[in-house]
């Protein structure tokens, strides 16, 4: 057997030994939200920010991932909870589902809910709104056209007319 045969045989056998080590566990990661509860995301935050420069899916995304990513399972699943129990509030106080209001009504039952006694819609609501406005804060158009970045120190003025 050739040598240089012999050592390109064990070099493609130990790279598909540890070729199935290299490859992601799960390419697909199972989500945390239904697709109700993130129409439902989607409908709040749409009506708690009045303008909408920044797209409101990537608001929605954004909160869905912070949730997910850096939220304990506890809090995820109040969040989760809070969603249900602000469907059923908004049900009850309604008639209807939060998705088929027009708006100014939905501005009325998310007041409501804001100011009433059930404290996981309360909470889940209060961080539906912190985040959103995080979100819409670090937004591209945000950063870009409400409050354009300058580098510090800014910029320079090198002749300036003193008032002496």
């Amino acid at each position: 057997m050739n040598r240089k045969e012999a050592i390109k045989g064990l070099f493609f056998s130990a790279t598909l030994l540890y070729l199935p080590g290299c490859l992601p566990a799960d390419t697909k990661e199972k989500e945390l939200f239904s697709r109700q509860e993130s129409g439902l995301l989607l409908q709040v935050i749409e009506t708690i920010l009045p303008v909408r420069p920044a797209s409101v899916k990537e608001l929605s995304v954004f909160i869905e991932k912070t949730v997910s990513d850096c939220y304990s399972p506890e809090q995820q699943n109040n969040f989760k909870k809070g969603l249900a129990a602000f469907r059923d509030y908004v049900k009850s106080a309604s008639g209807n589902i939060f998705e088929r209001l027009p708006h100014p009504e939905k501005l009325k039952v998310l007041t409501a809910a804001a100011g009433s006694n059930v404290q996981s819609v309360n909470k889940t609501l209060a961080t539906i709104k912190t985040l959103a406005i995080e979100g819409y804060r670090t937004s591209k158009y945000f950063m870009t056209s409400v409050m354009p970045y300058e580098l510090v120190p800014g910029h320079f003025y090198g002749c300036v007319a003193s008032h002496n």
